[in-house]
């Protein structure tokens, strides 16, 4: 297609082919950007679904590790049996994961990852079987303290504390050495407060006696002889004055308290209840700490408990019994240290296998991040190569629009321009140029039009000046011959007795002005004809500057028109610029929520590792689109501006357009005013060829009169009178013809041709 043949183009049609080629090339852009994302897309959904779902994989093995070390532990420290079930089914999700990390790794060709797969899967099995017996352990211990070895041992201890509170009778015996003490000063002394207190004393060990837990049998025994005690005593302060009774009644006191005492060591081991108390203390401490010296200071503890026994001097049957719930207790205290025993070998060996798989897992995790990085880092490198292609073409997409919006602006401003200053010559008068523009859009329609107007004009102002000329000459004859009648005239009044002898000089007179007369006549009828012509000129013009109008007015709107899409093509950019930004701010938005789940992954320690790959991942990949979307914005400002300098660059046109409509109405309100005048010429030419005509028929009355002025010489100085008459009006009318002649030719002196 030819350079001519696009300058014919209307220029809706050049502004709409600009704007299209430039939006195919944005579409080529963004073609390629698209098949670029979706390539990452892919590659990245391939990463995904091989090498990062391994290290999602050796995460998820970490943390159902960690929910099983968590069942381990809720169910060492609550003794719940339904921990088991949930180590299992933590374990179980365990090896489900390592089977699915494993298949990965056949299919991957991941020979290192298989191996570190299976080794969980063995190890897992380990663990769980090991698991197993800790609870076989525990149950055996006892999952609280009232079943297992807990349970027996703890029941010997409630029975033993219940026989051995029978021999826990150090307060009747103190009791009892109080008594006898008060007891010795009353007698000794004889003293009313020594009285007090032996009875006081009495009193209190019934009472105490009464609430002892002391075996019944010596109860009885102590409660039958304090009552003899006290009667005796009563009957000493009666008869104390009396040394014989007094003798007698101490005698019997005696007796009943060594009665008393009997009773007392025959129960009492001395400080068991202390010694009780310090092996159910140490008894507590171990099961709290499970420390094996806290094992043997509770055998110790029984050891002294055993000796204190033996050496209580209590019957062999108390002894028996007593001795028979300790050795109830220390068979069940043992069960229970061996039973802890084994648990605490099968919980190292949990452990050992916990260490063993660890280090499983951090390798997998290892292994499957370094696949991650190089397969991440040839998507990288692909992105980036489709990224700089991108890039070029959008450069090179710019650069083409850029040239060819420049081509199309200047294809219609050019001839604009030049049709501007040629509308602004023919303002000021200048009808010698013509514009050479040969094109078919409506710019070479306003051109052709303007030339043809300017031609016409010059042809019409040629005529109007020739016939200027012409009335000119004619009203100077006309005032010349008027001077000539005004002399005759007067020479006619001072000489009117001589009229006869010059009437044949007058007659010859007057035959001149009725052939100046007819040529005048003549001469008017012909500027009158050139006057009727140049209103037709006149006429035309109007017509075509009116054409002109229009086609200025329908470009002016077709601008509007088309700077009304610019701006649409502009709002859609914006809209576009706002689809951008939604898209940054989702970028921004997964950069932070990747950065949130990096930091809760640095938080979780080795379970986080395989999470925070992949949110590293996904912040790289938002930074990745976040920085296409700014391309794009930065490529749609790039259209912004483009779109808001071709707008500028419309209403400039528009703008021209609307000045030359401007030149064109002024134009058109000039023809108008010459219109009018060359009217008002026509009218005033009207007016003398009447005034003429008048002339015509005044001269031919003179001549007639010359012809009769020897028959009536009266007649002659009337005649002469209004020849003079006629001659002034003459005068006058040649004198108004010159002054629109003049005025006529000081109009068309205005335009050059």
């Amino acid at each position: 297609m030819g350079m001519n043949s696009v300058k014919d183009w209307k220029i809706g049609t050049k502004i709409g082919a600009g704007f299209g080629f430039i939006l195919l090339l944005m579409l080529l852009v963004m073609g390629i950007y698209h098949t670029t994302v979706v390539n990452v897309v892919g590659s990245y959904d391939d990463l995904i679904a091989n090498d990062i779902a391994i290290g999602r994989l050796a995460g998820d093995i970490h943390v159902g590790m960690l929910e099983c070390r968590r069942n381990e532990k809720d169910f060492l420290l609550r003794q719940d049996k339904k921990y088991l079930d949930q180590l299992t089914e933590n374990s179980n999700k365990v090896v489900e994961y390592a089977q699915t990390l494993r298949n990965l790794a056949v299919a991957n060709g991941y020979e290192d990852i298989k191996a570190s797969a299976e080794q969980i899967i063995a190890k897992i099995t380990t663990y769980r079987e090991t698991f197993a017996r800790v609870v076989d352990s525990s149950e055996k211990m006892g999952l609280d303290h009232l079943s297992g070895y807990q349970g027996v041992f703890g029941k010997a201890a409630r029975e033993m504390e219940k026989d051995l509170r029978e021999h826990a009778v150090d307060d009747l015996y103190l009791n009892l050495l109080m008594l006898r003490r008060w007891e010795k000063d009353y007698l000794r002394t004889g003293s009313r407060n020594y009285q007090k207190l032996l009875i006081d004393t009495i009193a209190a060990y019934r009472n105490l006696l009464a609430v002892s837990p002391c075996e019944p049998t010596a109860k009885k025994t102590q409660e039958e002889a304090i009552l003899r005690y006290e009667d005796a005593v009563t009957a000493l302060i009666a008869n104390y004055a009396d040394q014989g009774k007094k003798q007698a009644l101490y005698e019997e006191m005696r007796k009943e308290a060594h009665i008393i005492e009997e009773a007392i060591k025959s129960v009492l081991i001395p400080e068991v209840r202390p010694l009780l108390l310090e092996l159910r203390r140490l008894e507590k401490n171990y099961l709290l700490r499970h420390d094996p010296e806290e094992s043997r200071q509770v055998r110790e503890a029984m050891q002294r408990l055993v000796h204190q026994v033996n050496g209580a001097g209590i019957s062999e049957e108390h002894v028996g019994a007593v001795l028979a719930r300790l050795t109830e207790y220390e068979q069940a205290f043992d069960g229970l240290v061996g039973a802890y025993g084994a648990m605490t070998t099968d919980i190292e060996q949990m452990r050992e296998v916990v260490h063993q798989v660890e280090p499983a897992i951090a390798s997998i995790g290892a292994l499957a991040e370094e696949h991650v990085n190089a397969r991440a880092g040839e998507t990288d490198r692909r992105a980036a190569a489709r990224s700089k292609l991108s890039l070029l073409l959008g450069l090179l997409s710019v650069t083409l629009g850029s040239v060819f919006a420049v081509v199309l602006v200047r294809a219609i401003t050019r001839p604009l321009n030049r049709a501007v200053d040629f509308s602004a010559k023919i303002a000021e008068g200048d009808l010698t140029h013509s514009l050479d523009i040969r094109q078919q859009d409506e710019v070479g329609v306003l051109a052709a039009t303007l030339n043809n107007m300017a031609a016409t004009l010059a042809q019409m102002i040629r005529k109007i000046s020739d016939s200027v000329s012409t009335i000119s000459a004619s009203s100077a004859e006309m005032a010349s011959v008027s001077d000539q009648m005004a002399s005759g005239s007067e020479t006619a009044v001072v000489k009117s007795n001589a009229v006869a002898s010059a009437a044949e000089e007058m007659n010859q007179n007057m035959i001149s002005v009725a052939s100046a007369m007819d040529q005048a006549s003549t001469n008017v009828a012909t500027v009158a004809a050139s006057v009727e012509e140049m209103n037709v000129s006149i006429a035309g013009i109007v017509q075509n500057a009116e054409k002109g109008k229009v086609v200025a007015e329908r470009t002016v709107a077709q601008a509007q028109q088309t700077s009304e899409q610019v701006n649409q093509l502009g709002r859609d950019a914006e809209e576009i610029n706002d689809v951008t930004e939604t898209i940054k701010a989702i970028s921004d938005k997964t950069n932070l929520l990747a950065l949130n789940a990096t930091i809760e992954a640095a938080r979780a320690g080795d379970a986080g590792k395989g999470f925070a790959v992949v949110a590293n991942e996904i912040k790289e990949l938002a930074q990745q689109t976040a920085d296409a979307t700014g391309d794009i914005a930065r490529k749609l400002m790039g259209i912004q501006k483009a779109t808001i300098h071709t707008v500028s660059d419309i209403s400039g046109i528009a703008n021209a357009i609307g000045e030359m409509n401007n030149f064109i109405s002024i134009i058109s309100d000039a023809v108008d005013q010459q219109n009018a005048a060359t009217a008002e010429i026509t009218e005033n030419i009207t007016q003398a060829a009447q005034g003429l005509k008048e002339i015509n028929t005044n001269t031919s009355q003179t001549a007639q009169a010359a012809a009769l002025v020897a028959k009536d010489i009266a007649d002659v100085r009337d005649t002469a009178n209004e020849t003079s008459n006629s001659g002034a009006q003459v005068q006058q009318s040649a004198n108004e013809l010159s002054q629109m002649a003049e005025q006529l030719k000081q109009m068309v002196q205005r335009f050059r041709v």
